[in-house]
């Protein structure tokens, strides 16, 4: 078991305190593991308000493009991330940021189908996919046999 020692040194003869060092036999400062573990808590919470930043609000009239997918008889009958029951023929969607109860409209950019859906959900978790459409609504943009297909979204208006 190694002895603990501080060691003071004075400056110039002052009596002023210039430096403190704690050692506990180990050879190392006092950080220790607890110092990268603060140091990776605050890395981590650096990336994510960078990544909170790159979102910009979006409002009446925004577009984004982008991916759209499907999701109908698995998730039938189940809850919602807003508290709903999912409803696959019900003109519904997921989206990740935008509040429930938007209303937007898409266009799939292969046929030029339009439909308009509310946010109900939150999704999809695909990289390059910016919309979940319910079976109803991909059906009424003739997407079923695809799967996913281009479209560009614009919201018409933003849930409460």
């Amino acid at each position: 078991m190694g002895t603990a020692s501080a060691s003071i040194s004075g400056g110039s003869g002052t009596g002023k305190t210039s430096g403190i060092s704690n050692t506990s036999g180990t050879g190392r400062s006092g950080t220790g593991r607890r110092g990268r573990g603060h140091f990776a808590l605050c890395a981590v919470a650096v990336c994510c308000l960078a990544a909170c930043g790159a979102h910009r609000p979006l409002g009446p009239g925004a577009v984004e493009e982008g991916q759209a997918s499907f999701y109908g008889r698995h998730h039938h009958g189940h809850l919602t991330a807003s508290g709903q029951i999912f409803d696959m023929y019900a003109l519904t969607a997921a989206h990740r940021t935008l509040r429930f109860g938007s209303r937007v409209e898409v266009l799939n950019l292969r046929n030029g189908r339009l439909v308009q859906v509310r946010i109900n959900d939150r999704g999809p978790f695909q990289r390059g996919r910016i919309i979940d459409l319910s079976y109803a609504a991909a059906r009424q943009l003739d997407m079923i046999r695809a799967g996913v297909v281009p479209i560009r979204l614009q919201i018409l208006s933003v849930g409460p």
